[in-house]
């Protein structure tokens, strides 16, 4: 999944959510003022009607295109214009790192789209109110509802300017939220398994003939001993988790190799390796590779993408993942922690 547009009803929390998805997924957060900076950065207006909603005021380097027709390039850009040139420069981070696009239009920019999971969120006018009243600390009831009328009434100008239509239809999203009846965890939760569960009928699709899939390049044997060295012949871990798994290895005199292998699993349409996956150990003894993760299991959506499609490109590949829990367990039952040296064979522990 290579991005994740997130839209809402005023005030209903979808900033929230969509902060909330990208911690968990480890996908970048792309609101409209991170856009607006992308886009400055390469010399582009930006409409700051996308932006519709709560914070809306139009700021230096946007423009707001519900109020006066204006010029990019000297050439006069049309509502689809501006869906064109915002759609160019998103698909263009999209190819580098996966993305939550939140306040941004996404329902208009990438309808039906693979690649693209499109989610709405919405709540009741009373649930709505009581946010926007806590946000903005207003007292007055009567003064909070005219705000939020007025950013539903510019929502609906926008949603007409870009499409005609007063909303778009519910079956322009693939999920639809209430947050009034689901707590963020919940519905951050209900995002990221929509997601997976959407990439995986799309590579299921492929596989059946839906979409020609790259030949993949047979990647190299490692070659025994292989390591990544340190200047005293050491090797370089990425994490000090590493330090420790490599230690309970030592202590049982198992051959490990460092990282000693990467796999493409992902191509762009001239075949060009775009992402690759590299499990952190390898046991030659076992033919067995081993990853680590020490985040919670329900923070790592996006490793574990990154596996299934490994396993799904290299059914052959014997890989087993350590989760935070499953390491934990393994290095209280081997007395290893903090303030251990670094790794040294041992010799394997005589039975008893």
């Amino acid at each position: 999944m290579r991005i994740i547009g997130i839209s809402e009803a005023p005030w209903s929390g979808g900033r929230e959510l969509a902060r909330a998805v990208a911690e968990a997924a480890d996908f970048r957060l792309l609101d409209r003022h991170a856009l607006q900076a992308v886009m400055a950065e390469r010399g582009l207006p930006f409409p700051a009607v996308f932006g519709a909603g709560q914070d809306h005021d139009t700021s230096a380097g946007s423009v707001d295109v519900l109020a006066e027709p204006q010029e990019a390039a000297g050439e006069p850009l049309s509502p689809g214009g501006w869906l064109d040139l915002v759609h160019r420069v998103v698909t263009d981070l999209a190819a580098e790192e996966e993305l939550v696009l939140v306040d941004c239009g996404a329902e208009f920019l990438f309808p039906d789209q693979p690649g693209v999971l499109l989610v709405r969120v919405e709540a009741s006018w009373e649930s709505r109110l009581a946010r926007l009243r806590a946000a903005e600390g207003l007292a007055d009831q009567v003064s909070a509802a005219r705000r939020l009328v007025e950013e539903d009434a510019r929502q609906t100008r926008l949603n007409r300017l870009l499409s005609g239509e007063v909303e778009p239809p519910p079956g322009r999203y693939d999920l639809v939220l209430r947050t009034d009846r689901l707590d963020l965890r919940t519905a951050a939760e209900a995002v990221l398994r929509a997601a997976e569960a959407l990439e995986e009928a799309s590579l299921s699709a492929r596989d059946n003939g839906a979409g020609a899939r790259p030949v993949r390049p047979r990647a190299e044997e490692p070659a025994p001993g292989q390591r990544a060295e340190t200047g005293n012949g050491g090797p370089v871990f990425a994490h000090p988790s590493e330090t420790e798994f490599a230690r309970v290895l030592d202590f049982y005199a198992i051959e490990w190799l460092y990282e000693p292998r990467t796999f493409p699993i992902r191509w762009d349409s001239e075949g060009n390796v775009v992402e690759a996956f590299t499990p952190d150990f390898y046991l030659p003894e076992f033919d067995l590779y081993i990853e680590l993760t020490t985040l919670k299991q329900n923070l790592v959506t996006r490793k574990n993408r990154k596996l299934r499609l490994l396993r799904q490109l290299y059914p052959e590949l014997n890989i087993k993942v350590f989760y935070g829990r499953d390491f934990r367990g393994l290095l209280l039952k081997y007395g290893l922690g903090e303030g251990q040296a670094g790794p040294g064979r041992r010799e394997k522990p005589r039975p008893e």
